[in-house]
């Protein structure tokens, strides 16, 4: 559909532009048209790009209908994943409930479950060097 928009755009703009640029015509000589014949050009530039972005929109979905590779086979819809959960049950038996359960008894019965300290490194690092001059 935007392929269309595009085109159909183009040429209501070029027909304006030529519609304008007609009007400038009538004058009496060259210069008392030339005011008309700057929009006319503006405008008849942007139809001109509706059309040409019109074209080119419709070849690419033209070509990426035919030969997209991205769209998933038929055969990848009927294929349902082992992990997914039907009726609301887990495939392979895991309850969430029960895990949180269980997180909850070992903090209860130990408060320092996530209370780990860090280790301290065995080896200890020299000094990092500075810049400039040092404090004496």
């Amino acid at each position: 559909m935007k392929p269309i928009a595009w085109m159909v755009g183009g040429f209501a703009l070029t027909g304006l532009a030529a519609t304008l640029q007609g009007m400038g015509d009538v004058g009496t000589g060259p210069a008392a048209g030339l005011p008309l014949y700057v929009p006319a050009l503006i405008i008849l530039l942007a139809g001109q790009y509706c059309l040409w972005t019109g074209v080119r929109t419709g070849a690419a979905t033209l070509w990426s209908g035919a030969f997209d590779r991205r769209r998933p086979s038929p055969e990848a819809d009927s294929a349902s994943s082992p992990y997914r959960m039907a009726d609301g049950e887990p495939a392979d038996g895991f309850d969430p409930d029960a895990v949180v359960a269980r997180y909850i008894k070992e903090r209860e019965a130990n408060p320092d479950y996530l209370n780990v300290q860090p280790k301290t490194p065995a080896v200890t690092q020299p000094p990092r060097p500075t810049f400039g001059r040092r404090a004496v």
